[in-house]
């Protein structure tokens, strides 16, 4: 038979790994959710990029929207953001496998937003986009609105532009 002392130091040492099991289960879940609030924290900062365009954008207008994101349909993310940046303005990607072409054929929008990304001026957009996003970047071969003559309206910086679409 086990002397009690022996007994206690066992039944401590059961208890104080019962103890940290649960302490450390809970050290992960908190990292997991504070990579979560860091994710939280670059979406409002993409959100800043827009609050400048937010005031002057009449509200439930259709805007068209161009970004340098727009090969293909999997690189969305830019275009949902600034829709939920600029909500309750409607954005209708131009030329872009992100949006439904129906709503441009059904309105004929009068402003275009552009919104080019740049990871060197603002360091936090490689943590908020895929890195796969920016590879092969390049701001003049990208962007192709030879099809509608716009006017700038304003340069809000961060690389996001008001056009007014202007008719020939």
């Amino acid at each position: 038979m086990i002397p009690y002392s022996t007994r206690v130091k066992i039944g401590i040492a059961l208890l104080s790994l019962v103890t940290l099991n649960s302490t450390l289960r809970q050290s992960v879940s908190t990292l997991f959710h504070s990579r979560d609030l860091g994710q939280t924290h670059y979406i409002s900062q993409y959100e800043q990029r827009f609050a400048e365009v937010k005031r002057c954008l009449p509200p439930n207008q259709i805007v068209f929207y161009v970004d340098d994101f727009d090969e293909s349909p999997d690189q969305c993310d830019a275009f949902y953001l600034a829709q939920y940046s600029l909500t309750p303005t409607v954005l209708a990607p131009f030329d872009s496998k992100c949006g439904s072409a129906a709503t441009l054929s059904s309105h004929n929008p009068r402003l275009i937003l552009e919104n080019f990304h740049d990871p060197q001026n603002d360091p936090y957009l490689l943590r908020l986009f895929p890195s796969k996003y920016f590879e092969g970047q390049t701001r003049n071969d990208r962007f192709k609105l030879e099809s509608v003559h716009r006017v700038l309206r304003r340069d809000f910086g961060h690389g996001v532009r008001l056009y007014t679409v202007v008719d020939k």
